[in-house]
C-alpha cells in the first residue's frame, strides 16, 4: 500500500471518528428515545404537590415535578412550577401548556420584559383558551432545578368557567455522560386548583 493510500485511509478514519464523537456527545442527537413512566400518585407535600417520573418501569426515579398555586392576597395568585432532575441527569427541553384558561391573558409571566436567561417562547390562544411556555433548549441550566414563577390574575378569570385548569407538561431528559445514548421523553397532565379571591 503506497503512502498516499495510507494517508487517505487515516484521514477517512479520523473524519469518521470525529463525526461519531460529535453525534454521541451532542445534546440534540440521540441513538435511542424512550418514554418515562409517570407516577400514578400525586403527593401532597408541605408546600405544594409533587409527582415523579421513572425509567425502566418504576425502578429508577429520574425527575420530580413540583407545583403549587396559592392565594397571595388580593387578586394575584402566585404559581410555582419546578422540575427537579435526578443527580447526573439533564433536562433537554420543557413545554408547558395551560388549558381551559379563560382568558389566557390571566396568566402573567414573572418579569416579562427581561424574561429568564433561558431562551423561551410564550404564546396565548383565545381560540382554544390556552397559554404555552416552551423552552426548546435548556442548555447548561438543564442539569439544575428549573423553577418558573408565574401569577394568575383572579380578577381577569371568567367567573362562569370552572375553578380548575389543566397544565399539560412535556419534557425530555438524558443522563449526563460523555456518550449521549438515550433521551427519555415524558408527558403528563395535572389539574390546578384556582383559588377564589379573598374578600
Amino acid at each position: 500500500m503506497n503512502r498516499a493510500v495510507k494517508l487517505g485511509v487515516i484521514a477517512f478514519v479520523l473524519v469518521a471518528i470525529t463525526v461519531l464523537l460529535y453525534t454521541a456527545t451532542s445534546d440534540n442527537i440521540f441513538f435511542v428515545e424512550q418514554k418515562l413512566t409517570p407516577d400514578n400518585v400525586v403527593y401532597d407535600v408541605e408546600d405544594g404537590y409533587e409527582f415523579h417520573f421513572y425509567k425502566d418501569g418504576t425502578a429508577v426515579k429520574v425527575a420530580t415535578i413540583f407545583h403549587n398555586i396559592e392565594q397571595g392576597g388580593g387578586n394575584l395568585a402566585p404559581i410555582i412550577f419546578q422540575i427537579l432532575p435526578k443527580d447526573n441527569y439533564k433536562v433537554v427541553s420543557l413545554h408547558l401548556e395551560f388549558k381551559m384558561l379563560q382568558p389566557p391573558s390571566a396568566l402573567i409571566l414573572e418579569n416579562p420584559e427581561g424574561g429568564p436567561s433561558i431562551p423561551f417562547s410564550y404564546t396565548r390562544s383565545d381560540y382554544d383558551s390556552s397559554a404555552v411556555i416552551d423552552f426548546p433548549d435548556l442548555g447548561s441550566q438543564g442539569s439544575e432545578t428549573i423553577t418558573l414563577n408565574l401569577w394568575l390574575d383572579l380578577l381577569e378569570i371568567d367567573p362562569v368557567t370552572p375553578d380548575k385548569l389543566i397544565l399539560d407538561i412535556t419534557f425530555s431528559i438524558h443522563e449526563e455522560s460523555i456518550l449521549k445514548i438515550v433521551r427519555y421523553n415524558a408527558n403528563a397532565a395535572i389539574q390546578l386548583e384556582v383559588p377564589s379571591i379573598e374578600q
